[in-house]
């Protein structure tokens, strides 16, 4: 990574750029940070296939959650509104 490279990096993420690591327990308090994303309560909804396997079948919870992004992606990318997308709930 070139020198101004590592500058816009540093100004766009601060803490994250060789910073020390945030104290145990304080997670983004006090630091300006909004907190991480989550997952809509509805996300359980969404079914499909994706690199032909079925997303509602998946057993692991991490590998589920990461295959419903692949499948989004994937939809988004043939252009489809993200309206349409998702599920109704």
């Amino acid at each position: 990574m070139g020198v101004h490279a590592r500058e816009r990096y540093r100004a766009v993420l601060p803490g994250r750029s060789g910073g020390a690591p945030p104290a145990a327990g304080t997670a983004c308090a006090g630091r300006g940070r909004s907190p991480p994303p989550r997952f809509h309560p509805n996300s359980h909804l969404i079914a499909g296939v994706v690199c032909g396997v079925r997303v509602e079948e998946v057993a692991d919870p991490t590998m589920r959650k990461l295959r419903y992004l692949d499948l989004l992606i994937d939809q988004l990318a043939k252009g489809k509104a993200m309206e349409k997308i998702l599920p109704a709930g």
